[in-house]
């Protein structure tokens, strides 16, 4: 008789979890919406519920849900220069990598070539983004110190410089920034993680059901998490290629006096905010100032780039004129888009232009009338698309 309560609990059970279904928004290549109620995903794509016909990765750019687990922040910031961030505390390093404590993922090792720094508590520290050749640490009390991180620990940090190699109090220590390394690129299919509290975790792999997701950093080491810990899923290097995951080959910024704004990625360019906490209908963008152009190569493997853009404050001073550039060579180049006196108020509708077999693309944010006056902007959701959109044409005014 036990036994055959203890069969039927298990077979309940299973019943359960088979029709286990949460509603996901699905956004196609085409940036068009759509909630599915999903039962589980694996590397085959995304399996809806009732029968409904899979969804291969090849047509989904992004899945966001509603997440069950709370944010559960930790002592410290992680950065990453992909723009993903994890809070928790910093256990150790050791092989070129730190071994990170997070509340959502337990310990996690992470490369340090992946990694810009770490801070206390969750404002960004001064001069995250900025190249350095040697790690540098930043104390409470204004001072620092720069050198070569020898050793981690959750008490303290060894900084070997000219004058020794000092074990340095972690409690003293307000941020940690490392030197910088080359960007690596990315060719094969990653997928990031949107987690509870703004952070995010880039993945090679994920599965996922009604409990567990099963994730993997480096292609080897599985790590699990509840299910309802993770709040979206976005694809990289698939359909479209986001802008903000390459390295610009030119990135100028040129100040009209002394003020200093250069370019953030996935980042406004004067809070330092996440996107997606400012305009939460995207998750990426390139903050900047007027006067600013990034250039990016072209692989020829893009038909199309396609993004929005805003000014980034209230003020009714602001206005920029805005540039497209395909293979620019100088200003006195043709834009393949271009708008001027662009001001504070709605987000611009989305921007498509095709490539034609072009080498590099240009982003250029222009003095307005008012000059550098209040000259910030966002490009949002800037992307590299595979395919031509149906529905889009590009847009140019001369």
């Amino acid at each position: 008789m036990r036994f055959a309560s203890v069969t039927a609990f298990l077979l309940i059970s299973l019943l359960a979890v088979a029709a286990w279904a949460a509603p996901w928004i699905v956004v196609d290549p085409q940036f068009q919406k759509t909630t599915v109620d999903v039962t589980s995903i694996d590397t085959a794509g995304i399996h809806p519920a009732a029968g409904a016909a899979l969804l291969k990765w090849e047509n989904v750019l992004q899945l966001d849900t509603s997440s069950s687990a709370p944010a559960t922040p930790g002592d410290y910031t992680l950065y990453m220069t992909d723009g993903d961030r994890l809070t928790g505390q910093p256990v150790s390093l050791g092989n070129d990598s730190i071994k990170w404590h997070s509340a959502v993922l337990g310990d996690i090792d992470i490369a340090v070539g992946r990694l810009l720094g770490f801070g206390k508590g969750n404002a960004i520290p001064d001069t995250l983004e900025e190249s350095r050749k040697e790690d540098a640490v930043k104390f409470a009390n204004g001072d620092s110190a720069a050198g070569l991180i020898t050793s981690l620990t959750p008490d303290g940090i060894a900084l070997q410089s000219a004058s020794g190699t000092p074990t340095l109090p972690l409690a003293n220590i307000a941020a940690v920034l490392f030197a910088s390394s080359p960007n690596a690129p990315h060719p094969q299919r990653l997928f990031r993680l949107r987690l509870p509290n703004n952070e995010s975790i880039t993945v090679t792999s994920i599965t996922l059901d009604a409990n567990t997701a099963a994730i993997s950093i480096d292609g080897k080491t599985t790590l699990n998490a509840p299910a309802g810990s993770i709040c979206g899923i976005e694809q990289l290097n698939g359909p479209v290629t986001w802008l903000t995951s390459l390295h610009p080959i030119e990135n100028i910024y040129r100040p009209f006096f002394k003020e200093n704004f250069p370019a953030r990625f996935d980042r406004t360019v004067a809070e330092g905010k996440p996107i997606h906490e400012k305009y939460p209908a995207f998750h990426h963008g390139i903050g900047c100032h007027s006067y600013s152009r990034l250039t990016y190569e072209l692989d020829g493997s893009q038909q199309a780039f396609r993004s929005q853009f805003a000014v980034d404050t209230d003020s009714q001073l602001a206005n920029v004129n805005v540039r497209i550039y395909l293979d620019y060579v100088d200003e006195k180049s043709t834009p393949a888009f271009e708008e001027k006196g662009i001001q504070a108020g709605a987000i611009h509708s989305a921007v498509t232009v095709p490539l034609k077999g072009a080498k590099t693309i240009s982003l250029e944010v222009d003095y307005g009338k008012n000059f550098a006056t209040e000259g910030r902007f966002i490009w949002l959701d800037p992307a590299l698309l595979k395919s031509l959109p149906g529905a889009e044409t590009p847009t140019t005014q001369p």
